[in-house]
């Protein structure tokens, strides 16, 4: 993740068609730092299966430079399941102008 970029993160899913999905949830989590994004905050490409999350710039400096941001999808299908993404890391790099444009 470049702070002060925004940024999207692409889940592909082959298991589970993302027309079941009834809620979704992505979190991202750097130490105390908790941002969330739910259905209304993505993007469903219903051809290619997939769910996109983008992050302004303002949301990406929320995070702290050369430490890690956990990020995990979490979502509710049609019967009721709760299922959850595999935990994945990004490193945070540095902005050197951290101006807002």
């Amino acid at each position: 993740m470049q702070r002060g970029a925004t940024e999207q993160y692409k889940f592909n899913f082959k298991n589970v068609s993302i027309t079941d999905m009834t809620a979704i949830r992505v979190a991202f989590v750097q130490d105390a730092i908790k941002l969330m994004k739910d259905e209304t905050e993505v993007s469903i490409d219903i051809e290619t299966n997939s769910v996109t999350v983008s992050l302004t710039q303002l949301e990406t400096y929320m995070f702290s430079d050369k430490k890690l941001v956990q990020i995990q999808l979490k979502f509710k299908d049609v019967n009721e399941n709760v299922e959850l993404t595999k935990v994945f890391t990004d490193a945070v790099y540095p902005a050197l102008d951290e101006e807002i444009i």
